[in-house]
């Protein structure tokens, strides 16, 4: 993870919570907050000479050309079960199709993604509890007291958060 990946609030100081919430994101992107069909990143190729799928990634001119086909998909990911099955029926039975199928992400995917974000925010929680417990960094809340946890409404400064990443 580098510091690039982050974008930190400008001002100081930084709440802890914001800031867990932040690198947990540049770690694993919210699905759920993904914007202009970026959900849209895999695909199932057949292998030649077999029945055997496999999934890679879709390149932006594939992602444009399923849009082109499928218009009415939606710019966020998840989608029930017989929605997603109505937009794979119309792919497979559109003339101008590519010799492969996408990947429509499903809520059960969307929620896992949701949880794996949570996880991740909660190791970085523990790990600036540490560094507070040590003294390394300096924690306060609002009236700027000193709190020896970390959560929300539970701040640091600009300059210790950039030090952690």
């Amino acid at each position: 993870m580098q510091k690039t990946d982050i974008q930190l609030p400008l001002d100081d100081p930084i709440d802890l919570w914001d800031f867990t919430r932040l690198i947990a994101k540049s770690i694993c992107p919210s699905m759920r907050e993904a914007e202009d069909y970026a959900w849209l990143q895999k695909k199932l190729v057949k292998l030649p000479t077999s029945d055997l799928e496999i999934q890679s990634d879709m390149s932006a001119a594939e992602r444009a050309t399923l849009l082109r086909i499928l218009p009415g998909l939606p710019p966020h990911a998840g989608m029930p079960p017989r929605e997603r099955e109505v937009f794979m029926d119309a792919y497979l039975k559109h003339p101008d199709r590519l010799p492969w199928k996408p990947v429509f992400v499903s809520e059960e995917t969307v929620a896992a993604n949701g949880h794996q974000i949570l996880q991740i925010q909660e190791k970085h929680r523990l790990a600036l509890q540490q560094e507070i417990a040590s003294g390394k960094l300096i924690a306060f809340n609002q009236h700027h007291i000193d709190e020896g946890r970390a959560g929300k409404n539970i701040f640091i400064r600009r300059e210790d958060a950039l030090n952690y990443l």
